[in-house]
């Protein structure tokens, strides 16, 4: 909180968002200049390359270079690019691709001191719209929070190329919203619950790779709906046993090679409600987010749950920052108990849940079913 007097000024993201978000690029980058730098990830260029380069020759627009960001957002890699942009005169910063790439491409303009304008190719985060970059030492353990004064410039949200990425990146942003939800648990209630309701049939077209409305509300309650409570609550993260425990489990290779951001973080937020002996909560919310695909157990994500193995995942659990947002402190024997108690509710459900599965496939449901009992 600001002491009494003081100014706080938010700066929210703009953006453009459809199936032909990037026919406006040129138009709206051209106040910045005619140079930039691109940062991106491997894959994610490969998702644009075609439609951004066909962009491109229809304009006097010049790419000095095209840098990947790494395998981690990390400062050696935005003080590397920063310098280049430096050198070679750029205008402006362009980021395309997920999470990674998108925080390395912010910190690289943050420190260039020039415009960025980011192009996320899937809606797993809400990384091109935050002012804010989580950043990783050199082998993967958690360095800080790099927080900016302003998101990116401008964000283009090409809703066709979301589709086309595959839907786990979809469901990932899901988890992702629910996790925004618990954040700001009251403050915005009327307006995420609209959001759920397309949850499944959005689901449902982007698994047939169709940038549809339904999906296109869903994507800015990923992105951009995401990225403004976080640029409103700053560093008051009420989820903030969520996204500790997301930075420990992040260390494991079984989930760092397998899970998503905001897969991960959801199913901290079960942990999170058992700490809080919230536990009919947690019921709820693991029901829902069984019935999108997001995991809910670490059996389920082949995580071995005894305490030796989860040895360093609690030690970076409880370091992990904004925990002093929680009102106790937060231990190594709570997170493993929490972690223990979401196991031993998984086990005892998987019965029901079989039964549950077999009555939903027996019926037929509207296009807007409302499965958000949780909230």
């Amino acid at each position: 909180m600001l002491p009494v007097g003081m100014n706080d000024t938010v700066i929210l993201p703009n953006y453009t968002i459809g199936p032909k978000a990037y026919d406006s690029f040129t138009e709206i980058v051209s106040e910045f200049g005619t140079r930039f730098l691109l940062v991106s990830g491997i894959n994610s260029w490969k998702a644009v390359k075609r439609i951004f380069n066909k962009m491109l020759s229809q304009s006097d627009l010049e790419m000095a270079a095209h840098e990947t960001y790494g395998s981690d957002c990390t400062f050696e890699r935005i003080h590397e690019l920063a310098d280049k942009a430096l050198r070679m005169e750029v205008n402006f910063i362009v980021g395309i691709g997920g999470g990674k790439a998108l925080d390395t491409a912010k910190g690289v303009a943050y420190e260039a001191h020039i415009p960025i304008v980011t192009l996320p190719t899937s809606a797993s985060t809400c990384a091109a719209a935050t002012a804010q970059s989580m950043v990783y030492k050199s082998k993967g353990h958690f360095d800080q929070l790099y927080i900016y004064e302003k998101p990116a410039d401008h964000v283009f949200i090409n809703t066709q190329v979301i589709a086309e990425a595959p839907v786990k990146y979809f469901t990932a942003g899901i988890g992702n919203v629910i996790v925004k939800y618990f954040d700001i648990q009251l403050e915005l209630r009327g307006n995420y619950v609209p959001i759920l309701a397309f949850v499944k049939q959005s689901i449902k077209d982007c698994k047939e790779q169709t940038a549809s409305y339904e999906m296109e509300q869903v994507i800015l309650g990923s992105i951009i709906c995401t990225a403004v409570v976080s640029a409103m609550e700053k560093t008051k993260h009420k989820a903030a046993i969520a996204y500790a425990l997301y930075f420990g489990l992040a260390l494991l290779p079984e989930i760092d090679q397998n899970y998503l951001y905001g897969s991960v973080v959801a199913y901290g937020i079960l942990v999170q409600l058992a700490i809080d002996r919230r536990v009919e909560e947690a019921i709820k919310l693991r029901k829902y987010m069984l019935s999108l695909g997001i995991p809910v157990s670490l059996r389920q994500m082949k995580v071995e749950c005894s305490r030796e193995y989860l040895k360093s995942v609690l030690e970076e659990t409880v370091k992990g920052p904004s925990l002093e947002q929680i009102p106790y402190q937060v231990t190594e024997d709570m997170v493993y108990n929490g972690i223990v108690t979401i196991e031993k509710i998984n086990n005892r459900r998987e019965r029901e849940d079989e039964k549950v599965k077999d009555h939903s496939e027996g019926r037929k449901t509207g296009r807007h079913e409302k499965n958000y009992g949780f909230l």
